[in-house]
Order: C-alpha cells, then structure tokens, then sequence
C-alpha cells in the first residue's frame, strides 16, 4: 500500500520527534525495502533525515532510493485513490476523506507496516481475483510495479473468523467476500452477512471490506474466457445460452441483470427457482431471462414446470479449473479484451483497482 508522508513533513524536525515516531519511520522504510508497501517522502525530508543520526544503513539506502526515484513516483500518487496519508502531528491532520488520513502513531498502534493480508474464501477464489488485477494493472499507469500480500484462506463459512481474527491481530487487512444472492434483490449469504458483522464491530484504520455486487467471484470470470476453457458440446452449450443473457443484459439497469448472479456451480437455472421466488422483482427477472432463451412461448411464470433446467450449471470447480488454466498463454492475453466486453467490467474494475491500491508495492531494494 502507497504510504505518503505528507508535504507537512517538510517542515518537521527529526529531533523534536518522540523514539517511538522515530521508531515507526524506521519500520516504514524497512516495509519499502523489503518491496511490501511503497513509501513516498517530500525531498526536503529525505534529506533531513539523511542529515540526522536517526537512519541504520538499510534506512539510509531507502531513503536514497527513494530520494532518486521521485519521478517514477510521482504518477503514483495521481493514479491511487486508496493510500495512507502520513502526519507526524494529529493536529496537522484534516478531516478525513476518502484517503486514509493516519498519524504516525495509528501506523505503531495498529502496525500498518506489516505486510497486507488478503482474506479470500479459498485459494482459487484468490488466483481468480489475482488475475483479474493483474489483467487491468497490465493497461494502468502502474504497471512497472506490483502487488504483494499474503493470502489468508477463509475457508468458506470460516471467512468472517479469519477476517476478525486478523483484523484483531494488527496491520493491513482486505477482505473479499461473495454476496450469495440468487438475483440482486435477494438477501445476502450467512457468510456475507457475518463478514461484514466482523468489520462493523472490529473496524478501524487499515482495514477494507469489499462485498461482492455478484453472487460468487466466478462470476466475474468472463464468459468468452469460459469458452476458452470449457470446451465439450455441452459446456458450449450452456456458454452460449449465457452469452443470449448477456446480450439482454448489456441492455439492462444494473439491478435487472442476470449474469452477476447465475449460479455457475450449483443448480443454474431451474423451473423450481423461478417458482420459489417470493420476491416479484427477482422472478420477474428470471422469468424474462426464462421468456429469453426458452424455445417455448410462456406467458407467466406459473407456466414454468418445476422439474425444468433452462440452463445448467457450468462446473462445480470453476474457479479450480480457470486457476489451472491461467498457464494457458491466450487466457493471459486476452483477459483484458475479455473484460472490455463484458456485462460485469464496472465491477471488475472495481475489484481489481481496489485490490491494485491496497497491495501496491515496489521491488525490494537490493543492499
């Protein structure tokens, strides 16, 4: 994560600053040796800090690194909208925006320069979103550099667990978490609606929760990169099913789309789902998606046999099978150009300049 000690600090004295502020700079410095976080610092800091007795020898080679590389810096700033803004002084510190204002004591307290820690539900669930970041950091500004974190496994319903249980044990932490909803309509997943207890009721400086505006994160997987890898008759079948949806959907508000909720890997489509929804602004969504692709007039819901399947699920290991399939040069290619056409890129941009933001680093600084 971009931490950039503010223009105040031009005006700091190192000498009237405490141990422990001194102390905490220290740690930053070594959080950007080590290429886990990227710290940016006013030049006439870095050379008070360099003037004084405060820096080790691996502080002092940061410092110039950092002093020497301010031009390739300077589109960092422009380009991030998720970053901690340092003060040295709570006072100098305005109200807070949507940047993450911290003091440099917040940043000790709760050990912000400690590697990032990304929650994901599973381990595929992370190749998933890693490759959808790294698709649309490729097209960004912010290319020359990376992203680093360490992988914190959910484990499905154990997910709000870990999140508190790291939230609670200090630095940075992300959470990414699936909505479970049938249609937007619907009421949030039990892990869902436990994640975000977690954050409401732990929540401080350092921590991000983002709940998906999709049922599952395989379905940010976009369907022409489905095709690519789910190849029998059948499997095209259903993709081209879907890709009938997306075109109705591409016409559609955000709230009566389709495709961010399809259920991938459970029971897709049934004539039994339509009928059990209660709520008449989700089945009158499913019933047009139902009217769209169904070789069959139907004038109502009621006309839907309960034993039907419109479209079948796709696989019960999606994301297992698109994280052995990133090897596959034309995935990788092309996941951008899969994106761009895509009825959910709004969204996947989101997820992936979230996650480029808050896991942005530079390379380690060899000594």
């Amino acid at each position: 994560m971009l931490f950039e000690l503010e223009t105040n600090f031009k005006d700091c004295d190192v000498n009237a600053l405490s141990g422990a502020s001194i102390q905490t700079i220290q740690c930053l410095l070594m959080a950007h040796a080590k290429g886990h976080h990227l710290v940016t610092i006013p030049r006439q800091f870095c050379r008070t800090l360099l003037e004084s007795n405060v820096l080790g020898r691996t502080e002092t080679v940061t410092v110039k690194n950092i002093l020497s590389d301010r031009q390739r810096y300077s589109e960092i700033s422009r380009n991030v909208e998720l970053k901690f803004v340092v003060y040295y002084d709570a006072a100098l510190m305005p109200p807070d925006s949507y940047q993450l204002n911290v003091t440099l004591q917040e940043i000790e307290t709760f050990s912000l320069y400690e590697k990032l820690k990304i929650v994901f539900e599973d381990l595929s669930d992370s190749a998933i979103y890693v490759a959808l970041a790294e698709a649309v950091m490729q097209q960004s500004p912010l290319r020359k550099f990376r992203t680093v974190f360490a992988i914190s496994q959910g484990g499905g319903g154990r997910t709000p667990d870990v999140f508190k249980k790291d939230i609670l044990e200090g630095g940075p932490v992300l959470c990414f978490v699936d909505s479970d909803k049938d249609t937007y309509y619907s009421k949030l997943g039990n892990t869902a609606r436990q994640a975000r207890a977690a954050f409401n009721e732990n929540r401080r400086k350092g921590v991000v929760f983002y709940l998906l505006e999709a049922r599952e994160v395989e379905n940010l997987i976009p369907l022409n990169c489905y095709r690519t890898i789910f190849t029998s008759a059948s499997e095209s079948e259903i993709i081209t099913k879907l890709q009938r949806v997306e075109c109705r959907d591409h016409t559609k508000e955000k709230q009566e789309r389709f495709l961010p909720y399809f259920d991938f890997k459970g029971k897709g489509l049934t004539g039994a789902k339509v009928r059990a929804e209660t709520d008449q602004n989700a089945r009158d969504i499913l019933f047009d998606v139902w009217r769209t692709i169904s070789p069959i007039e139907i004038e109502s819901h009621q006309d839907i046999e309960n034993g039907t399947c419109l479209i079948s699920r796709l696989s019960e290991n999606c994301a297992r099978t698109f994280e052995r399939n990133l090897n596959d040069h034309r995935i990788v290619k092309n996941l951008r150009n899969y994106i761009d056409v895509c009825v959910l890129k709004e969204e996947i941009d989101k997820v992936a300049k979230l996650m480029i933001d808050v896991a942005l680093a530079d390379r380690r600084i060899r000594m």
